[in-house]
């Protein structure tokens, strides 16, 4: 990890960061003239570090398409449902109007859409009788801690081979 990028000064992301001696930055959207000023600083400080995967978690905010294009296929993002069922903030809130018997949460490579990319893994749960939002809130965090890291593995392999391709020297295939 070499950067973290947080919008909340008091995100339990922070005091890790600080365990693990991983610089990181807290940036907040009023502090600039606009959403895409603000995107822009992310992005430049996502440049100078040569960040080649950003991981959206607990981001909570739908990013530009500048954004996206200007890491496209290299933006993953943990959602709270089996996508692509329960788009959207309220993911658990939904799943439980909707009386859905499972939920889960889903890591997938962010698209202009929300919620709407490539899926790279996904873990279930049932949802019981007796949950509730808290309850149920806990025990989709507990799953979503269990799966980021193997997203995040997934998609490294993924730009990682890409890469490699794309700068492979093609006379090599016919050596």
């Amino acid at each position: 990890i070499k950067i973290l990028i947080t919008n909340n000064d008091v995100s339990g992301s922070i005091n890790k960061a600080i365990k693990y001696k991983i610089p990181y930055l807290i940036l907040k959207e009023k502090n600039f003239t606009s959403k895409e000023h603000y995107e822009r600083e992310i992005i430049n400080k996502l440049n100078e570090n040569e960040i080649e995967l950003v991981v959206l978690a607990g981001w909570m905010r739908i990013i530009t398409k500048q954004f996206i294009n200007e890491f496209k296929n290299r933006i993953i993002n943990i959602h709270p449902s089996l996508l692509p069922s329960f788009k959207g903030k309220k993911a658990i809130q939904d799943a439980l109007l909707h009386k859905a018997q499972f939920t889960g949460c889903s890591v997938h490579y962010v698209e202009e859409e929300v919620d709407s990319g490539r899926l790279i893994i996904q873990a279930a749960l049932p949802i019981t009788s007796d949950d509730n939002e808290d309850s149920l809130i806990k025990k989709v965090h507990f799953l979503e801690h269990q799966i980021l890291p193997h997203g995040i593995s997934q998609a490294g392999f993924y730009i990682r081979n890409r890469f490699k391709d794309k700068n492979r020297n093609d006379s090599a295939l016919y050596s």
